[in-house]
């Protein structure tokens, strides 16, 4: 499954490379690729990981979820 999410807080590489740790720490995500100028997270990750989990990981690496 392939989920898009639109983060709020996202500007230099340094937070794409703190979203992209804090999801792909989650247990069932094979990829993450943030993107700074789209402002938005594409995780590829088992059927049966919820979005709030992944949402729940991006908030506590201290950004917003839209």
């Amino acid at each position: 499954m392939v989920t898009t999410i639109k983060v709020n807080g996202m500007m230099c590489s340094h937070c794409k490379a703190s979203v992209e740790m804090a999801v792909k720490a989650l247990d069932k995500v094979s990829k993450v690729e943030a993107n700074v100028g789209e402002r938005e997270v594409v995780v590829t990750h088992e059927d049966d990981l919820s979005v709030e989990k992944i949402h729940e990981a991006i908030i506590a690496a201290g950004y917003e979820v839209m």
